[in-house]
């Protein structure tokens, strides 16, 4: 399975640009607000280093591919690379839909506003960060597009252990802002799977 590069740019490419922009909106611009204890700084940071690192893993490691290790076939390429195209997709839908949905509330740095309150329908129904989903989501697609299972661990380990300590963050948080009534959310939801995790 040769990695499909041009591919794996355009979706970084949209990312980064989406991201960027959608930043310079969203940021709480009240420190006094601010919660977030530089996770947002850690997170980007790691992104860009697991994203810089899986590239250079998936040009030397090309035993690593999925092709090499399970012995697949051109129509079985093909669907990986649809497989992350339609993941990629999804995740960018889901993050951006999550994001409108809260609206206002919904900023990038971690910031309680004076008067915030739990959001428990629509994609936060089930689970608490569907935005994070859907960006993990990007990165799965991104993944599986480049190809390369080393790579992909690369990529993904790393981002993912960046999440969780930002859900710690935003949690912790939420709790001290809004007391019982975020316990209680938390009581009947899952972090990012729904029934799972």
């Amino acid at each position: 399975m040769t990695p499909h590069f041009p591919l794996v740019q355009a979706m970084l490419g949209i990312v980064l640009v989406a991201e960027l922009y959608l930043m310079r909106s969203r940021l709480s611009g009240d420190a006094s607000r601010r919660a977030d204890r530089g996770s947002l700084r850690l997170l980007m940071a790691i992104i860009f280093i697991s994203v810089g690192l899986a590239w250079v893993v998936g040009r030397r490691f090309p035993q690593a591919r999925f092709d090499a290790l399970f012995d697949m076939g051109p129509a079985a390429v093909t669907g990986v690379y649809a497989s992350g195209i339609a993941v990629f997709v999804a995740g960018l839908a889901l993050r951006w839909y999550s994001m409108a949905y809260l609206g206002r509330l919904f900023t990038f740095d971690v910031a309680i506003a004076a008067d915030h309150q739990v959001i428990d329908t629509g994609p936060y129904r089930r689970i608490r960060h569907p935005a994070y989903t859907g960006s993990l989501m990007t990165f799965v697609g991104i993944g599986l597009c480049g190809g390369n299972a080393l790579a992909l661990l690369m990529l993904l380990v790393p981002i993912v252990l960046a999440f969780m300590r930002r859900i710690a963050v935003e949690e912790a948080a939420l709790t001290a802002g809004l007391g019982g009534q975020y316990v209680d959310y938390v009581a009947r939801t899952r972090r990012l799977i729904p029934f799972v995790y």
